[in-house]
Formats: C-alpha cells, structure tokens, sequence
C-alpha cells in the first residue's frame, strides 16, 4: 500500500486492484485522528465494485494516519480541497453575466465544463509543481507480545499489520506470529475477535488467516 500526506488532513491511498481512496482525518476523542470525508476515484472507465465499498480497510487507513499524524497535523493548518462544501452544490447551476467566477465554489463547478479541446490542451501542458512520487511503507508489524491489553489500540494495530502482510502476499497469522513471538494459534484467536468486533472484514473460504 502506498500512503501520501496532502493539506487539510487529506490522505491519499493507493493499492493494486483497488480504486485510488482519499480520506480526510481531524482529532477525534481523546485527540486521535479519526477519519471525517471519504472519496474513492475509479480507474478511467472502470466501475466501482461492491467489494470495493465492503472492503474499504478504513481501520488501516486510520492507523496509518495515527502513525504518521506529526506530519499530518503539521499540514493541517494549509487549507485541502473542501469536498463536502462542494457536494453540498451538486444540483446547483452557477451563471454570471461578464462569465468571471463569483467565489472559489463557482470556480469549481465551472472546472467542470471546459471543452473537450480545453481539457486535451491542458493535458499536454508539463505539471508546474509535479507531486512526487509516492513511497512504499514498509509492512506495519505487531510489537512482541507482552501481556499488553487486547484494547482498541491493540485491533487495530493487529489489522494494519494482517492487511499488510496479506499485501505482500504472507501468510498473515505466521507473519504476525513471528511478529509478536507467540503461537500461530493465538494470532488467529486475536483475528477472529479483530472480524468480530469489526476491526477486520469477514473472512473468506479458503484463505489463510
């Protein structure tokens, strides 16, 4: 999985197989960042499927938010793309007679229909400020395992680290295993309670973990 840090609050995610997810993060309860806009962007032509929906890992996106949040807060202050104020127009039609934009809304909304020419211009012009590209994370892990209380903060650090593992193609109860030092067993003992209390999708036949 590959995560990026914009303004606002704004985290971008992007995994193979998976439509591009951006999630907005603010201080929750107990000043912990907590995910507050979702947007989910398709591949040009591609439908967003079911599954993608069901089995948005929102609990992985909000651990890596928590685990980067010096650097997201510290962007927070530079105002992000406001995209609940925008969604709130969606059936508003803007019009001004010398056709100049009356607030940054409008400007926006008339983003929208510039010509077709208009937009195959704008695509052979060279980006002025280019976003870089972005850095593979390295595969969250469980801390060895010491009697440390099986909490909130514990579920969701153990289903960040079984969504990367799965990932990178491990068998995620070994990996998470050899992790934390503890038996295989107990590791799918803590899955199945992460399913339950909803810090993991429901399980499949026929996959491991």
């Amino acid at each position: 999985m590959r995560a990026e840090i914009g303004n606002g609050g704004w985290l971008r995610f992007s995994e193979p197989e998976r439509p591009l997810t951006y999630v907005r993060f603010a201080p929750g309860a107990g000043s912990r960042l907590r995910a507050r806009e979702l947007y989910v962007e398709a591949p040009d032509g591609e439908p967003i499927a079911p599954s993608h929906v069901r089995e948005l890992p929102l609990h992985v996106y909000e651990a890596i938010a928590n685990d980067e949040a010096e650097e997201v807060r510290d962007r927070m202050a530079t105002p992000g793309p406001n995209l609940s104020v925008l969604a709130g127009q969606f059936a508003r039609s803007y019009r001004t007679y010398d056709g100049k934009p009356t607030s940054w809304v409008h400007e926006s909304m008339q983003a929208q229909v510039d010509s077709v020419a208009g937009r195959a211009a704008a695509k052979r012009q060279p980006d002025p400020d280019p976003v870089p590209d972005p850095v593979d994370r390295p595969r969250s892990r469980l801390p060895v395992h010491e009697r440390q209380p099986l909490d909130d903060s514990f579920y969701r650090r153990l289903a960040a680290a079984y969504m990367d593992a799965v990932r990178e193609g491990l068998n995620p109860a070994p990996a998470l295993a050899d992790d934390a030092r503890v038996p295989v067993g107990t590791v799918h003992r803590w899955v199945h309670q992460a399913r339950q209390g909803g810090y993991l999708p429901p399980g499949k036949q026929g996959r491991a973990g």
